[in-house]
């Protein structure tokens, strides 16, 4: 029998179910005897701690999730190095969207890593370390990039993929013991209900982790019978609440013309089952038409619990959408986010601000498509630059654009020129802000999620007390936008006229400083004033998450 040990790397101090390392823990049980632990660490949590946790564990395999650069690199470093000095026999492997697209560089970079996984492991992880404890090679498996004895780096490209999604367990999801967890009235946990995506954005690494290699099928699906038994299992043996589901596009199905159906019946199967919970998806702008048929559809979803969704708009320009390859038009973004909003549903929203090729007009039309949407009453959405992602169509058109190298900085997010000078100057003075105001960033982003929530499991109980919390989240989501819009609006008209580091601080003092944040204290103060209207009124988040 052997230790094993995963390892997720949490990008936030809060926590980030990562399903990866959940459903590798959940086969490794299923069909062996193996000992197996999850290890989550927190930014917060020192390097050296940490890994001394894990190392106490005296695990034979180490398996760490490395699924975006800006989450694990650093610890990743630290950790590796500790790990081999502390226990040089330990086999140290990678996995997730980020290792998978960059196996090599990872390899070259860190040489104490022995292995890195290419996309999906669950069909390989029992025979990987059936062979690394029995210190047997790994070549015959499907989807990896080892070291040899030599040193030398050898790749397997990945040919075999789990069409049968059905087959995997539910993931093993231990969090669920910690106290932090059973005391939350509404409990939520993350979902997959389908691998891959019908979409082509250029930006993506989706298809680089899932897609079907030399085939069509660049989606696959659990069976909607299988998604609701794991939503009904957690609902009722641990009290979840909310289910999030990370699938990139939660309409997909194959055929395509199938998806609309399949979210029929999925909504459906929840209201039949009884369960009394909400659900959040993603789903494309082009995908819902004012239409009868799609109302229903939309309706029916509301019913049976969806009350948060993100829809991928990425940019209010034609240009831009065609840069990014996206099949939604401007109207088509206009017309979703109309047709969503006319229900009790949070509506997020993907969006990419600043590209390489950005001008001032073309940030202008990013900010008047904003100010439509309402989308300027979420800073950080207005801050965004678009990411490098390997292996993306993406890193192709700007190689080709000359906008990158060949041989990039595949460990920067943003290793690209700039068309505009003026624009990367007020690109970079944004990201100073993301980097010391990302709590209230995030907070101002969300704020009013919760209303929203309350309201769909109050089902009309606490009228008075939440109509008071509705009318002053409207109140300072309004206020906020207002500005944001300014402050956005200003420094364009500045890259316009020349970037000017001083004039740029009197705007930001100006709209940012003494608006922005003034507005944020306001937000925070009257959540504290919601919590104590509640207590006066002998209101509990656990009288508004149950109705019996």
């Amino acid at each position: 029998m052997a230790k094993v040990a995963f390892v997720s790397i949490m990008w936030h101090s809060r926590f980030v179910e990562e399903l990866g390392v959940e459903y590798l823990t959940a086969v490794l049980r299923k069909e062996t005897n193996h000992e197996v632990r999850i290890f989550y660490k927190f930014p917060e949590d020192n390097y050296n701690d940490f890994f001394q946790q894990v190392i106490g564990f005296n695990p034979d395999i180490v398996g760490i999730s490395l699924s975006h650069k800006y989450t694990g690199l650093e610890p990743l470093y630290a950790g590796a190095s500790l790990l081999k000095e502390k226990l040089p026999e330990v086999y140290l492997c990678i996995g997730g969207i980020f290792a998978s697209t960059n196996a090599e560089n990872i390899m070259r970079k860190i040489q104490e890593v022995d292995c890195v996984f290419l996309g999906e492991s669950e069909n390989i992880i029992v025979d990987f370390v059936d062979k690394v404890i029995n210190h047997q090679s790994i070549d015959a498996l499907d989807g990896v990039v080892y070291r040899c004895e030599n040193g030398t780096l050898k790749t397997i490209p990945k040919k075999n993929f789990i069409m049968d999604l059905d087959a995997i367990p539910f993931p093993a999801r231990d969090y669920m013991e910690e106290d932090w967890f059973k005391n939350d009235p509404f409990k939520m946990v993350n979902l997959m209900g389908s691998r891959g995506c019908h979409g082509h954005c250029h930006f993506c690494n989706v298809p680089s982790m899932y897609a079907v290699y030399g085939t069509e099928h660049c989606w696959r699906g659990r069976s909607i019978a299988n998604i609701v038994d794991e939503m009904e299992y957690l609902y009722k043996e641990h009290g979840v609440l909310i289910f999030s589901f990370n699938d990139s596009s939660f309409e997909d199905a194959m055929p395509l013309t199938e998806g609309k159906k399949r979210l029929a019946t999925f909504a459906n199967e929840i209201l039949k089952r009884g369960l009394r919970i909400l659900w959040t998806c993603c789903f494309r702008a082009e995908t819902f038409k004012n239409n009868k048929e799609d109302i229903e559809l939309i309706e029916l979803m509301v019913k049976s619990g969806l009350y948060n969704l993100l829809i991928g708009v990425e940019a209010g320009n034609k240009r831009a959408l065609n840069n990014f390859s996206k099949r939604a038009t401007i109207s088509d973004n206009y017309q979703s986010i109309e047709i969503f909003d006319r229900y009790p549903v949070y509506i997020s929203k993907g969006f990419i601000m600043f590209t390489p090729q950005s001008t001032p007009s073309l940030l202008r039309d990013n900010l008047e498509f904003a100010h439509k949407i309402g989308l300027d009453q979420e800073l950080i959405y207005l801050t965004t630059k678009a990411v490098v992602f390997d292996q993306t169509p993406y890193v192709t058109d700007l190689q080709n654009e000359g906008y990158l190298t060949q041989d990039y900085d595949w460990e920067n997010e943003y290793p690209y020129t700039w068309k505009d000078d003026n624009v990367r100057q007020f690109a970079e003075a944004l990201q100073f802000i993301r980097d010391v105001y990302m709590d209230e960033l995030e907070y101002t982003q969300y704020y009013g999620r919760n209303a929203i929530i309350w309201y769909r499991f109050a089902e009309g109980r606490y009228r008075k007390e939440l109509e008071y919390n509705q009318y002053h989240v409207n109140r300072l989501r309004k206020e906020i936008g207002i500005y944001n819009y300014a402050f956005i609006s200003a420094s364009i008209d500045l890259c316009e006229r020349g970037w000017n580091i001083h004039e740029y601080r009197i705007i930001k003092s100006k709209y940012f400083d003494h608006g922005f944040l003034k507005v944020y204290d306001e937000m925070v103060l009257q959540s504290k004033k919601i919590s104590r209207l509640f207590r006066m009124n002998n209101i509990t988040m656990e009288d508004i998450a149950n109705n019996h």
